[in-house]
């Protein structure tokens, strides 16, 4: 990631460009070491292909919870609260759906 951004520059064209953070979920029963072992022998190759642009830069992989850059462990609360509330207003949803067809299915019984 870089420091600063820097909204000027095409940054494809630019291979010492630092700006992709990824995202990825494990295999199930891949622990991070595993995946950290492989990940860091892809960077090794690409070090190797492109010294110039490369060379000293590695990838270290986080839990979602410990990312350095976003901030998703200090997230995790609000993300609950998001989570009580869309259900809680999924639910009123829900009763007033089942309401209106009971209220329809009773005016039509008494015609």
């Amino acid at each position: 990631m870089e420091e600063v951004f820097d909204a000027g520059g095409y940054k494809l064209d630019n291979r010492g460009a630092r700006w992709v953070e990824g995202f990825a979920k494990l295999k199930p029963g891949v622990t991070i070491q595993q995946a950290q072992s492989q990940i860091s022998t892809a960077a090794s190759q690409l070090e190797n292909d492109f010294p110039a642009t490369n060379r000293g830069r590695g990838v270290k992989l986080f839990p979602l919870s410990q990312t350095p850059f976003n901030g998703a462990g200090t997230l995790l609360s609000t993300l609950r609260i998001a989570f009580v509330v869309a259900a809680f207003v999924l639910l009123i949803a829900c009763a007033n759906v089942g309401t209106c067809c009971c209220s329809s299915q009773f005016h039509a019984g008494r015609r």
